[in-house]
């Protein structure tokens, strides 16, 4: 239409144009964008390559992206982290941690949730020296003050690399963490093994100014498989607060009772829920296996 009408679309009206195609995945359109912009190279600055990276890797389209990063004479740091972006989105976290590595020796200038991303792919592939390099980097950065987007990113790469210990001196290093800071720690904590200290975080939790969300209630629930009654209160408290009606809470109570051997609690949960997925159903089929429930754990694989 704006064609039809006489007028040239310039920059601006490409990196609308492209952030509708990335958010509706839309690749035909979204590369004849990119062909009628070449062909009006006065159109192209450096945020149309970026929407033009981050539209790519959002299709899944990586060579495109890189094709397009590596046509690019200067890359500003919004470009690096669009490329970046692109490879964790896809799954790709080595070639996206390889590219960050390149970006920081250019002196590229990074932010905090670029500095998260790259944490997140970090603990996704175990790489323990890179993450501790990038907190290191953090630490000497505009960063050392901690921002709560990083001390949760921190708390996360640790405890999945199994370091509860750094995981917990980020936490402590951390001014006045934030709710997400406290349930990433607490949830690090149960997958870890150390129930009894997710459990004391948690009662610190309540005590303090912050309510916990129902990602907390979700993250905390396997600690109580020893202290039962607890656990039942908890469940308790989640009804009250309506937490139940996520699909997430409710697969988190099951395999809280699975866990705790109060297997006919599980099964009557599972009844009541409105819905199951695929991890309902293996919380649950686990449960009966672990109870000794063999043929209740048949039945139900063979519905």
């Amino acid at each position: 239409m704006i064609l039809e009408d006489g007028f040239a679309p310039n920059g601006y009206t490409y990196v609308a144009a492209l952030s509708g195609c990335t958010n509706l995945r839309a690749e035909r359109i979204g590369k004849e964008l990119h062909g009628r912009m070449y062909r009006t190279e006065e159109s192209i600055n450096s945020f149309v390559t970026n929407c033009l990276v981050n539209f790519y890797g959002k299709c899944g389209l990586l060579k495109s992206a890189r094709l397009v990063f590596d046509g690019t004479l200067e890359p500003n740091s919004v470009t690096w982290a669009s490329l970046i972006s692109c490879y964790f989105h896809c799954g790709e976290y080595q070639e996206g941690l390889t590219m960050f590595v390149s970006a920081l020796r250019r002196g590229m200038i990074v932010n905090e949730f670029f500095v998260g991303s790259v944490l997140g792919a970090s603990a996704a592939t175990k790489s323990l020296k890179l993450g501790m390099q990038i907190h290191s980097l953090v630490v000497k950065s505009s960063l050392g003050r901690m921002d709560q987007f990083v001390v949760t990113g921190l708390i996360n790469f640790y405890a999945k690399c199994g370091r509860l210990d750094l995981a917990r001196r980020s936490f402590d290093e951390a001014e006045a963490p934030e709710l997400h800071a406290w349930t990433a720690l607490i949830g690090g904590c149960v997958q870890l093994g150390s129930g009894r200290e997710a459990i004391d975080l948690f009662c610190k939790l309540l005590s303090s100014d912050l309510k916990p969300s129902e990602r907390t209630y979700s993250s905390v629930l396997g600690a109580f498989a020893d202290v039962k009654e607890v656990g039942k209160q908890i469940h308790c408290r989640i009804v009250k607060l309506g937490f139940d009606s996520f699909s997430f809470i409710s697969n988190a109570l099951l395999d809280f009772y699975s866990k705790s051997d109060l297997f006919e609690e599980s099964l009557n949960l599972f009844r009541e829920m409105k819905e199951h997925d695929v991890v309902s159903w293996n919380t649950l089929i686990a449960g009966c296996v672990s109870s000794g429930w063999y043929e209740e754990a048949m039945r139900f694989l063979t519905l």
